[in-house]
């Protein structure tokens, strides 16, 4: 869990459960951090600011290797 307006780098994002919250819905999540080599640490999108993706490229922001 991230406080409010805690600055956090997305490092890659893939699609998952749809959240709504606050009359957004999304199914993106977001990782921000590693363990490993497997991404960690998720975040609905809807709580992060930018686009759909939360800014992360659509096209090369997919967490490709995350088994």
């Amino acid at each position: 869990m991230y406080p409010a307006n805690y600055t956090v780098y997305g490092l890659c994002w893939k699609w998952g459960e749809t959240i709504t919250d606050n009359g957004y819905s999304n199914d993106v999540w977001v990782a921000t951090g590693k363990k490993g080599s497997r991404y960690s640490w998720w975040v609905s999108a809807v709580y992060l600011k930018g686009d759909k993706y939360a800014g992360l490229s659509v096209e090369n922001g997919y967490c490709w290797d995350d088994a």
